[in-house]
């Protein structure tokens, strides 16, 4: 009887094996691309719609939120986050009054999310503006942030994006944020640009 349990286990692996679908690994896949995203999925979060690898899942830490009802998304593998945050015009007011008062709605919410995530980090480096301009006419304003949460953590690296969408004839901001190590970042800038050139 035991000998016949030890053959019945020997031929589950060994089929189980010989049958069983190969898995291959979030970082497998980026290297097979040439450090490039693939296998895109389309997400969706208030009324904005995103393509991101298939093998981001919910996150549901939200300390790269300042919303906490963003959507955060992560690879745990490459140890990339992905989050997007919605905004609207009552936020937008809310915020002008500690950022400056003669400038559009969607410039205040994006300094004042580059100004609380700079609050965030020591010594904290920040990229110029820089701009994507979608098949709709419409643009994209990103910002690249590094620093170290404390005196002697590794540099995190983020990417800062906003757009404006109008939906039901109401303005609505979203900020899409890509954070990652300093070694990492080197491969995603590209990644960060398709991903907002993609929005809907």
């Amino acid at each position: 009887m035991l000998k016949r349990i030890f053959i019945f286990a020997f031929l589950f692996l060994l089929f189980g094996a010989c049958f069983s679908p190969k898995i291959q690994s979030d970082l497998k896949k980026l290297r097979a691309n040439n450090y490039n995203f693939s296998d895109f999925k389309r997400f969706e979060h208030k009324g904005l719609s995103f393509f991101l690898p298939n093998y981001f899942k919910n996150y549901y830490k939200k300390d790269f939120l300042y919303m906490k009802d963003g959507l955060s998304l992560s690879s745990a593998e490459l140890g990339v986050h992905f989050s997007c945050e919605r905004f609207n015009e009552s936020d937008a007011e809310d915020f002008r009054f500690k950022i400056e008062n003669d400038i559009p709605s969607i410039e205040i919410i994006h300094k004042f999310y580059i100004n609380q995530r700079e609050k965030s980090l020591v010594n904290p480096k920040t990229a110029l503006n820089h701009k994507i301009y979608l098949k709709n006419k419409s643009t994209v304003t990103y910002k690249i942030i590094s620093g170290s949460k404390y005196n002697y953590s590794d540099i995190m690296v983020y990417f800062v994006g906003i757009y404006k969408k109008e939906i039901k004839g109401v303005n609505h901001f979203y900020i899409l944020q890509m954070a990652s190590s300093k070694e990492m970042s080197a491969y995603l800038l590209n990644d960060f640009r398709t991903i907002l050139s993609r929005l809907k």
